[in-house]
């Protein structure tokens, strides 16, 4: 019988693992890192990379602040290489 984020051996998948401590806001914030890549709700690419810096200094403590994202800055071109970011929490 198959069973999502279980393995044949019965053990948890690291997308299950990972998504349990995320709902429980435990384990450790740097080893999760590699699969965050910062709240959509702040803004485009720029700012979500600002908050996923944000989340890794201020462990599970910043998922209970209230943040919006704006852009200050950025470059004119079609496809932007860089952006001024101001995140306010």
């Amino acid at each position: 019988m198959y069973s999502p984020g279980v393995q044949e051996n019965g053990s948890r998948s690291a997308e299950e693992v990972q998504a349990k401590q995320i709902i429980q806001r435990q384990g450790d914030v740097g080893a999760m890192l590699g699969n965050y890549r910062g709240w959509a709700g702040v803004g485009g690419g720029y700012a979500q990379v600002l908050e996923r810096q944000l989340w890794k200094e201020h462990g599970w403590d910043w998922f209970a602040c209230a943040k919006a994202g704006e852009i200050v800055d950025q470059d004119a071109s079609d496809d932007p290489q860089w952006a001024d970011e101001r995140l306010c929490y």
